[in-house]
């Protein structure tokens, strides 16, 4: 787990105005100095963070994986993840050790279960290969959150050092969280809305799990949602998300799901997800897209392409046609290697399984479009569009949701750039 820590030097010769604009040009390339975005089949750094500068960003995809895919067996799809289908292949700890559970030797006061419960958490070993995983990251340093940093791991680190602490109470690890929850405010100042998106939303996360609450903190997370202007065309992180049908928006998706949990915002919780679903069962509720060759209709335009679309031959079903744009246009070859899509999908996944656990799931809408989409990426083409690197988190997930086996013998118990430790799932 220690190289998901490790940084990509990523070429910052193009900063992208917050995402772009409608008419946006600059996010389907880099300068050819940068070798293209995504135009190779090289391997995928080990950083967590280090796909891309963003909407436009270079990234380079990593090469197959050895372990072998297959279509899943269980068509059910849209079950919860508090009542899983069956194991999933991977998702549980290889063995318990003998452990005796213990719990917070103080209370986790107001904790809403956003991400996990201590009661849940107490349940589960502290053993295993999950419980290496978080406790390995947890032990990380947290001492320079930086939520305008799209690249800093702290996030991470401070939401696996919030599980520690909710699963065997050493106050130690409290202490580590609650010290960045304090330093985190004000970080988001001349930030983009691409940092925000992949950061803020781990701090929702673990402050919820260890009970920490202050007037501060809350208006803090506010002002980041709402409030807060971002550095170039000035659009708050919501405004982002119902603006682009990428991974700048599905970042922001996955954290603004989990500040609205943690706040008890009901109201800005449920929007989100409906905009969310619109966008993937249509008509399009405002999405500005960028070239849609890989869109099945450009006159039904989608965050991910309808079941059973095609287009020339090619089966359209479950791509991500904003990200897919981002290897290169519409091709009836190969598609060129591109990781856009599986970032997009950790901010999806981050927000679907927030959603899901306040009771307003999305696995099944859009025809199970979440699991459509894993399957086009990780089956259906495979290769270098298979999960690799800090994406394999999701994987474990989508088995425990879907009963798919795609987590196989692969490490997929740490996180990526918002969320993940498969630790937490029941």
């Amino acid at each position: 787990m220690n190289n998901r820590f490790a940084r990509s030097v990523i070429p910052m010769l193009l900063l992208v105005a917050c995402g772009g604009s409608s008419a946006e040009t600059l996010d389907d390339s880099d300068p050819a100095s940068s070798g293209g975005n995504g135009a190779t089949t090289a391997s995928k750094s080990s950083s967590s963070k280090g796909n891309g500068g963003g909407d436009g960003g270079f990234d380079t995809q990593g090469t197959d994986d050895t372990t072998t895919s297959t279509a899943p067996t269980d068509e059910d799809g849209g079950v919860s993840s508090t009542t899983p289908k069956k194991d999933g292949g991977g998702t549980s700890d290889s063995t318990d050790g003998g452990t005796t559970p213990v719990g917070p030797t103080t209370p986790v006061g107001a904790s809403k279960g956003v991400w996990a419960s201590a009661a849940e958490l107490a349940k589960k070993p502290m053993s295993g290969a999950a419980w290496s995983a978080v406790l390995s990251d947890a032990n990380g340093g947290t001492t320079n959150p930086d939520v305008s940093n799209q690249d800093d791991n702290t996030n991470v680190a401070v939401l696996a050092a919030a599980i520690v602490y909710a699963r065997n109470g050493d106050t130690k690890y409290r202490d580590k969280v609650t010290a960045a929850l304090a330093k985190v405010i004000g970080t988001e100042k001349g930030g983009r809305s691409l940092a925000w998106g992949r950061e803020t939303g781990a701090y929702a996360l673990a402050a919820d799990l260890v009970g920490y609450r202050t007037p501060a903190f809350e208006a803090w997370l506010r002002n980041v949602a709402d409030g807060e202007k971002c550095s170039q065309l000035g659009t708050t992180m919501r405004g982002m998300f119902y603006k682009r049908p990428n991974n700048w928006g599905s970042m922001a998706f996955g954290s603004l799901t989990a500040i609205y949990a943690y706040l008890g915002d009901t109201a800005k919780l449920t929007d989100i997800r409906n905009y969310w679903v619109k966008g993937v069962e249509g008509p399009n509720p405002g999405f500005e897209y960028g070239d849609t060759s890989w869109q099945a209709s450009t006159s039904d335009l989608r965050i991910i392409n309808a079941p059973g679309t095609s287009k020339s031959g090619v089966n359209l079903d479950g791509l991500i046609p904003d990200d897919m744009r981002r290897g290169a246009g519409f091709t009836t070859g190969t598609p060129t290697a591109t990781g856009y899509p599986w970032e997009h999908m950790q901010g999806v996944l981050m927000g679907a399984y927030v959603l899901d656990r306040a009771g307003l799931g999305i696995w099944s809408s859009g025809s199970k479009a979440i699991y459509r989409a894993a399957f086009a990426l990780q089956v259906r083409i495979g290769g270098t569009f298979k999960a690799t690197s800090d994406d394999l988190w999701q994987l474990a997930f989508l088995d425990r949701i879907y009963g798919t086996t795609w987590s196989g013998s692969q490490n997929v118990w740490g996180a990526g750039k918002n969320a993940g430790f498969a630790y937490v799932l029941p």
